[in-house]
């Protein structure tokens, strides 16, 4: 046998990526577990709780618990943040492949299953009379027969809390392997300025967009009181129907690219 032949035999085989994704799960556990059983409890506090507000329709408690499991879901990141771990964290030796496939798994997957599964077999059992499409059923707009099969999805509950919540989640987790010092703080904080920021822009949008349409009507002299309320829900349509249509389209573009970005910084990190 041969010096390279000796070398080669004596390597060890490289672990699948399957195995290395567990050895990555089995190291952040430690950090994780808390967050799991606290938040199984609050799933299941909460889909008691929406039982509750549906059989009573208290609409502005069951649109704050839906929130709430938003909010679980943005966060949860924030459990990979641990004090001091950065420099074990880049030298755990496994992938960077492993390393984003288990955190993005967890932030996309396993944190929506644990937040959403309780409460959304809650609100299908105990249904109520709230649903977030009551909001743009009450304009009229869409006539009598109410929204199209499209815009029923985008606008399903189910569907706004998952995406309300996994898509900044996938900002905060991106902020948590991007800054170095101080991670949760500056985490929170960035968070909390880009969703002021987005809200900002989007309450501007639609002042401008029913000013205009004012303005536009004004223009003649005084409107006709059946006019502003025609203009009005005119307005509303030609609000609702690009935002819900734009912000989709963000959703699904933000999240796929947040995670590029995300798996491009662990391996940027990687040594």
């Amino acid at each position: 046998m041969n010096e390279c032949d000796s070398v080669s035999s004596m390597t060890a085989p490289v672990p699948s990526l399957w195995s290395q994704v567990v050895s990555a799960g089995r190291y952040y556990w430690p950090r994780l577990k808390w967050q799991v059983i606290c938040y199984a409890i609050a799933s299941l506090v909460i889909s008691v709780l929406i039982a509750v507000v549906s059989h009573y329709n208290l609409k502005f408690l069951y649109v704050m618990l839906m929130g709430l499991v938003s909010l679980m879901m943005i966060f949860a990141p924030l459990a990979f943040a641990r004090y001091n771990s950065r420099e074990a964290d880049i030298t755990f030796p496994v992938s960077w492949q492993a390393k984003s496939i288990f955190m993005i798994g967890y932030t996309v997957i396993i944190v929506p299953l644990l937040t959403m599964l309780l409460p959304v077999l809650s609100m299908e059992i105990f249904p109520g009379e709230v649903n977030m499409k009551i909001m743009l059923l009450t304009t009229k707009v869409f006539g009598e027969q109410g929204l199209p099969p499209m815009f029923e999805m985008i606008v399903s509950a189910k569907l706004n809390i998952y995406m309300n919540g996994v898509v900044p989640a996938m900002l905060t987790l991106f902020f948590v392997v991007l800054f170095k010092h101080n991670v949760v703080f500056k985490t929170v904080l960035w968070d909390v300025v880009i969703g002021i920021g987005l809200y900002i822009a989007l309450m501007l949008y639609t002042a401008y967009t029913v000013f205009y349409r004012i303005v536009e009507l004004s223009a003649d002299g005084e409107p006709d009181p059946a006019e502003v309320e025609a203009v009005a829900d005119t307005a509303v349509h030609g609000i609702m129907i690009p935002l819900m249509v734009g912000s989709t389209i963000f959703y699904i573009v933000a999240w796929i690219g947040l995670m590029i970005l995300t798996a491009w910084k662990i391996k940027k990190r990687q040594i």
